[in-house]
């Protein structure tokens, strides 16, 4: 799916790895129309659109991809074992841009590629595609959510960088009211000692057991009182999996949290699992962005198509 505006003096390509969840950048943050929620509880039915008051539209024209074999594109069984690869991806998107700039009178234009998630990792691919293969200089990269390094995202034990053991944890206790109350009033004093820990964190995380007994205490202790309890820290050796976190931070109400945003809480079959059953953040919000979008791509910019989006 592809959103063009009247031609403007900058050009944003904003790309994605999968048609419906486009929608996270388009519905969620960019584009001009959004969908209106206006708790983290429960979305139910009716569904509703509102205008974006953060969309970037007002500076710049915006080009949404679908890449080959997701959301409204699709491939000939010939070519879908063609595109379903790393490079070749990277080269059906880059040349899809160089076309389009092409056709449209838009290379002098500045342009800018924006990725999110596992988007980064294409969007930091095309930038060197485009330049490498048809000359083509961006003016910016901009990767929301980032993963390049995907040892982040597995947790291997054996590598301690693999765990994001600190720092940005504690707005989830601040949202859910588990700090003590002088730092639940200010979330400032928690910025400051997650980046004046994080580093020592994790050395003593590669540690483990070998590490200083004394100065572990003292980590573990003021790592608590952002995050999880200090008896949950020193059993797991300050390696905080994610997975995990979502389903200690709110153990003794036997509520989790949700792994991408953590601000919806959901209800386990068992409560003294290790981790949470299912993500209620993805949960709640999966339903009404794809109603939502569903809707506007029909109603609004009159893209009538009766195919079903894949993600």
């Amino acid at each position: 799916m592809m959103l063009t505006t009247k031609p403007g003096a900058d050009h944003v390509l904003v790309q994605w790895r999968a048609g419906i969840v486009v929608v996270w950048l388009h519905l969620g943050a960019l584009g001009p129309r959004a969908y209106g929620w206006k708790t983290a509880a429960l979305c139910t039915a009716p569904y509703r659109l509102v205008d974006n008051a953060h969309s970037i539209l007002d500076t710049t024209d915006l080009v949404f991809i679908d890449p080959v074999l997701t959301g409204y594109s699709r491939a000939s069984s010939a070519r879908r074992q063609r595109v379903s690869h790393f490079k070749k991806d990277i080269e059906s998107v880059g040349d899809f841009i160089r076309l389009y700039a092409t056709r449209y009178q838009r290379w002098l234009s500045p342009k800018f590629l924006i990725g999110e998630s596992y988007g980064t990792t294409r969007a930091a691919g095309l930038s060197g595609y485009l330049q490498d293969r048809h000359g083509m200089y961006l003016n910016g990269l901009m990767l929301v959510s980032s993963i390049l390094d995907f040892s982040t995202a597995t947790f291997i034990r054996q590598r301690s960088a693999a765990h994001p053991l600190s720092a940005h944890l504690r707005g989830h206790g601040w949202y859910h009211r588990r700090l003590e109350a002088a730092l639940q009033k200010d979330c400032a004093p928690a910025g400051r000692s997650g980046s004046v820990c994080a580093g020592r964190i994790r050395h003593r995380a590669a540690e483990g057991r070998r590490a200083d007994g004394r100065r572990t205490r003292a980590i573990i202790q003021r790592l608590a009182r952002y995050t999880v309890c200090a008896d949950y820290l020193d059993r797991v050796n300050l390696r905080i999996e994610i997975m995990r976190f979502t389903k200690e931070l709110l153990r003794d109400q036997r509520r989790t949290v949700g792994r991408l945003d953590s601000r919806f809480t959901g209800i386990d079959r068992d409560a003294g699992g290790e981790m949470f059953e299912y993500d209620p953040g993805m949960a709640n919000t999966s339903g009404p962005y794809t109603a939502a979008f569903n809707d506007y791509v029909r109603r609004e910019l009159h893209f009538e198509s009766d195919l079903p989006t894949k993600c």
